[in-house]
């Protein structure tokens, strides 16, 4: 997400229909993709009730990454 559009909701509304469009094509569960422990959406992730499950040390350019997990 770029630094004008932070703030604006677009992040929310996007995992949001994620859950959305997961549960009506039969998936019980959604994993998001590794966040990077100081990027904004790591913490919209865990507001929206997706608890972190793992981490990668070394995600990309040795910054830290969090998995999230919930059920759709």
């Amino acid at each position: 997400m770029t630094r004008e559009h932070r703030g604006a909701g677009v992040g929310r509304r996007l995992v949001e229909d994620s859950i959305v469009r997961a549960r009506r094509t039969g998936f019980d569960a959604i994993m998001s993709n590794p966040v990077f422990e100081s990027s904004p959406a790591r913490v919209l992730h865990e507001r929206l009730g997706w608890p972190a499950i793992g981490r990668v040390p070394q995600g990309v350019d040795d910054e830290p990454a969090i998995v999230h997990w919930r059920d759709a």
